[in-house]
């Protein structure tokens, strides 16, 4: 599934538990949200975020959108989510149920 969140963060978690939607791969394509705040509030909202994936069998693929902050991007793998992954902006996803690969629409990016 596609989506677009622009920092809307709640709206996807109520859209998840109100549609009971489990063992789902979302795919972020840009203008995630991040940056808006300081890193260390981004940080919590992500690993709340990430427990809820967790615990509703979601994963969630973030690409980089132009308004989003490239820290999020150039440490991604200190930050060790386990059901949120960060996309290069060329990046390709597997999705590991189909093993079809997704190349987001990427749009012009800014760092």
């Amino acid at each position: 599934m596609i989506i677009y969140i622009h920092g809307d963060y709640i709206n996807l978690l109520y859209q998840i538990t109100r549609r009971e939607i489990t063992n789902a791969i979302f795919i972020q394509e840009g203008n995630f949200g991040l940056g808006f705040h300081d890193p260390g509030y981004d940080i919590q909202t992500l690993t709340g975020l990430n427990n809820f994936l967790i615990k509703s069998k979601n994963t969630l693929y973030i690409a980089r959108g132009n308004h989003d902050n490239p820290f999020f991007r150039t440490h991604c793998e200190e930050l060790q989510f386990t059901n949120i992954f960060f996309v290069e902006n060329d990046g390709e996803i597997e999705e590991k149920i189909t093993g079809k690969i997704h190349r987001p629409a990427m749009r012009a990016m800014s760092d």
